[in-house]
């Protein structure tokens, strides 16, 4: 390795340039009882502005508690029905786990907004895969359904005009996931999982799997924020790693090291490209999981980060970051945080201060009408609950994300006959729908 690889900074500079955090004696408050490392922002994020999320599952997560603070999530409103996605998320079709994916989704929807003509059936190809029985694969797409040459055109459409989003955000959140990537040996596409369901191995003597290596990751990450600051110059951009552990490896190495190293490699990409770009900031959504107790930041699986403890990293990077004046969205977070926890009403006083503090439900948005509606439960406050119904029933929005609530509180005060036309609503756009099928049969 030559000397120029390496980043210098003058002894004089670098002396002076250490923080109040810097050693490590000053830790243990920062560590325990949770991990919540010292930040320092480089920008504010106004408020409700519009912010884009890219990335694994943990993306999903961050999303659904910053628009209920009033933030625009373009991606959060992408939904697609149970036969193509049966994930508790249906946007969860959308995840991308590795920064070689991330990458080439950002490129694709850009190089067509750049051509300025619009999407044309096309530009779909690149992500095409034909089944046997004349059905299509989105390479592109989480679970690797097949669907209808129609349904997969029309759906790669919508996806791109999604991604348009992007090149107009105030924010770009980009998670990364895993190193661990799949390549078709012709055409370079990267899959980010297995070519695993019975149509696909029957074509995997064409894939080569890749275990992206530092430089792999931060040219994809180099090219995706290039990308984005091209076509949007003043975009604020934030990184994370997810904390998320890795399903199984294909490597040769036990899991755990495997992940490790994934993570690692990931981690170390992110801190360069930190350091390369203006207005990009790392969050560390990693540390705070991972250097935290198991058992207050994981689920029983050890990989997925429990409801509740997500909902506090985003406390964490809310507070620093975001800008927002509105007290009640605030209120309506913390009771999300609180029921991501499984809290009951004795063990927070989140639902209460919630509940007592909102004059005029009619105001708050669909997603934080339903965390109110399941504060109200908590604290079995049935009447209030029936007028939350009727509010519910009186707006047109039918979210799939709000039909496990609806089908748990609705029949229990007595209002089956709501429940069944919510459900019925869901089916129109989502006809397999198991919960609404159940109230609907």
């Amino acid at each position: 390795m030559t000397e120029t690889s390496f980043e210098r900074l003058n002894a004089v500079q670098a002396l002076k340039s250490r923080g109040d955090f810097s050693n490590w004696s000053s830790v243990k408050d920062r560590l325990t009882p949770q991990a919540w490392p010292s930040l320092s922002p480089s920008f504010k994020v106004p408020a409700k502005a519009k912010v884009f999320t890219i990335g694994s599952c943990f993306a999903r997560n961050i999303e659904e508690h910053l628009a209920l603070l009033g933030f625009q999530l373009p991606t959060l409103d992408f939904s697609v029905p149970e036969e193509e996605w049966s994930g508790k998320r249906r946007n969860g079709i959308l995840n991308k786990y590795t920064p070689a994916t991330v990458c080439q989704e950002i490129e694709w929807a850009a190089e067509i907004y750049e051509r300025g003509t619009g999407f044309v059936p096309q530009d779909a190809d690149p992500m095409r895969f034909e089944t046997r029985d004349g059905k299509v694969i989105d390479l592109h797409l989480g679970g690797f359904v097949p669907v209808t040459k129609e349904r997969f055109i029309a759906r790669r459409r919508a996806i791109y005009e999604l991604y348009v989003e992007a090149f107009s955000s105030d924010l770009v959140a980009l998670t990364f996931g895993l190193t661990e990537s799949w390549v078709h040996r012709d055409s370079g596409l990267h899959i980010h999982q297995a070519p695993a369901t019975r149509a696909m191995l029957r074509d995997a003597k064409n894939y080569d799997f890749i275990n992206l290596d530092y430089e792999a990751c931060l040219d994809c990450m180099k090219r995706s924020v290039e990308t984005l600051r091209r076509l949007n110059p003043d975009v604020m951009i934030i990184t994370t790693v997810s904390p998320v552990s890795l399903n199984a490896t294909f490597t040769e190495a036990d899991v755990i090291i495997a992940n490790n190293l994934s993570k690692s490699t990931l981690r170390s990409a992110v801190g360069k490209i930190e350091r390369l770009y203006d207005r990009l900031d790392y969050f560390p959504s990693y540390e705070n999981a991972t250097l935290s107790p198991l058992e207050d930041a994981y689920e029983a699986d050890l990989r997925h980060v429990r409801d509740g403890f997500v909902g506090k990293i985003v406390k964490q990077l809310i507070a620093h970051y975001f800008e927002v004046t509105d007290t009640v969205s605030n209120l309506v977070q913390s009771a999300a945080v609180a029921l991501g926890s499984n809290l009951k009403a004795e063990e927070s006083d989140a639902f209460i201060t919630l509940c007592d503090s909102v004059t005029q439900f009619e105001t708050l948005s669909d997603d934080q009408l339903n965390v109110y509606l399941r504060s109200l439960w908590r604290l079995n406050r049935k009447k209030a609950i029936k007028a939350v119904a009727k509010e519910i029933m009186a707006r047109e929005t039918r979210l799939h994300r709000h039909l496990r609530a609806v089908a748990h509180i609705f029949p229990r005060c007595g209002l089956e006959r709501e429940l069944r036309a919510y459900a019925k609503d869901i089916l129109a756009v989502d006809p397999n729908n198991p919960i609404a099928l159940k109230w609907v049969a």
